[in-house]
């Protein structure tokens, strides 16, 4: 499930187990218990429940996005 954190050597979440949470509540809890980055496929960038984690992009490899989440979330 957690295969692509395995791959890049990374402890952290995905959305697995946490449908039950809105998003928001699912980013409060993440951020809340240690995360410090949004790693997400370019695509999703114009999702509107997105944008306000992605305010300070860090980084980017081929479709992939690395956000800070460290940045002042309004």
């Amino acid at each position: 499930i957690n295969i692509s954190l395995y791959f890049m050597n990374q402890k952290g979440f995905t959305a697995f187990g946490y449908g039950h949470m809105s998003f928001d509540e699912r980013m409060k809890f993440y951020m809340n218990n240690g995360v410090k980055f949004l790693i997400i496929d370019s695509i999703l960038i114009k999702q509107d429940y997105l944008k306000p984690y992605l305010k300070s992009k860090i980084g980017a490899y081929q479709n992939i996005c690395i956000f800070d989440l460290k940045s002042d979330i309004n």
